[in-house]
């Protein structure tokens, strides 16, 4: 049997700069498809019966402090078609350093979004899956057996697996009180300021086609059994202790260990979304740990891309002048360390865009311009984009 080992697996993704990484035995990914209740479609997509094993990993994002996308910049200097003029006479440059007219409404775009940082992900993602198919390739010429062909190496980011869980099962870190990964630095090579944790981190799973071991060929990585067959590993690592290992991971998503009595995401949440139970003065302290409460329908960030329900008047009023995304309880949270010397060159598009340029683009010119970018995924609305920037024009109307 082909596998990979601890030791070899570390250093790979500690040279392609992930900032924290795990693992799944085959068994526990599919405890957590069941636990999650994943659908029979996304098993299929993503051929979750096939993977033998799984590779979480965290990427830590940058600020996103890029120049304006060119398609955007006519719109900020005042002008409304190629044969316009400027209407006014420019500001100083703006911090994504494209001068702006001191009345033109920009509409803002959250940190995760601002560089297609999944696509960055699933990039370094397949250099992986390169790499340690080339590790793979001598034990294979030793034992005879065929290295498992790229296509069964599945890259995946904001997907439709449950890779929040994943990552908490896998060790990645803990579920702060705003619903997120606050993920623990694991990367060894990184430099001494490196904080030791940050929920400025995006997602990836890498499903593969073969086995991870602890450092011995022949022993898994938690249980330390033999897998010299995958009916033996079935038979002894069984569905209790799987069932066990997941539940003791998944189990702290309500007490935020590291969040302690800090409650600024709570505070911060400008549509109301989360919320901390009353407790009564004569309460035990120990119950002061009752979990949030997470309103899905009253998140800004579920909403800003959809157009599928009436928008809820709380959302609605608090939504300008985002266009995507919504970073409040991120931004006030302690362990929001996005990376200043983090970069991409996939689907740059900075911190704001013009709104009018919304208003006044079709819905093809949009997502046109929005290729190769964060902001462009199947299921995203243009006229959900096209309506947030009508919220913004109108707010500063008032």
């Amino acid at each position: 049997m082909l596998v990979v080992d601890l030791p070899t697996l570390y250093h790979e993704l500690d040279e392609l700069g992930f900032y924290s990484y795990g693992t799944l035995t085959r068994q526990e990914i599919l405890k957590l498809a069941s636990i999650c209740e994943l659908s029979d479609e996304n098993r299929a997509r993503y051929r979750i019966e096939e993977a033998l094993s799984a590779i979480v990993v965290a990427l830590r994002y940058g600020e996103g402090l890029y120049e304006m996308p060119s398609w955007a910049q006519p719109y900020c200097l005042g002008f409304h078609a190629p044969d316009s003029v400027p209407l006014r006479v420019p500001r100083a440059p703006t911090m994504a350093g494209v001068p702006t007219m001191p009345d033109v409404p920009m509409v803002q775009i959250a940190h995760f979004a601002r560089a297609n940082w999944y696509a960055e992900t699933l990039d370094r993602l397949k250099k992986l899956s390169q790499r340690l198919k080339k590790v793979l390739e001598g034990q294979a010429a030793a034992s005879g057996e065929a290295v498992p062909p790229m296509r069964l190496w599945q890259r995946v980011a904001n997907s439709g697996l449950p890779e929040r869980p994943m990552a908490l099962a896998a060790g990645l870190g803990s579920q702060g009180k705003n619903q997120l990964l606050i993920a623990r630095r694991k990367n060894t090579i990184f430099a001494s300021d490196t904080p030791l944790y940050s929920s400025a981190v995006v997602l990836g799973v890498l499903l593969c086609p073969i086995t991870i071991c602890n450092g011995t060929v022949g022993s898994d990585i938690r249980s330390g059994i033999s897998l010299d067959t995958e009916e033996e590993s079935s038979e002894t690592l069984n569905d209790k202790n799987v069932s066990s290992t997941l539940e003791k991971a998944l189990a702290e998503r309500g007490s935020y260990p590291l969040c302690g009595s800090c409650r600024k995401c709570v505070d911060a949440c400008p549509s109301g979304a989360l919320s901390l139970p009353l407790i009564r003065p004569d309460t035990k302290s120990k119950d002061a740990k009752s979990k949030v409460v997470f309103k899905k329908l009253l998140c800004i960030q579920h909403w800003t891309a959809r157009l599928d329900a009436i928008l809820p008047q709380e959302v609605e009023k608090t939504l300008p002048p985002r266009l995507y995304g919504c970073d409040s309880c991120l931004e006030v949270c302690p362990y929001f360390h996005p990376d200043p010397k983090a970069d991409t060159q996939f689907g740059r598009l900075g911190p704001e865009l013009p709104a009018l340029y919304f208003v006044e683009s079709s819905n093809e010119t949009i997502r046109e311009n929005f290729r190769g970018t964060t902001m462009n995924l199947a299921w995203m609305s243009m006229d959900a984009f096209r309506r947030n920037a009508a919220l913004c024009l109108a707010d500063n109307s008032d």
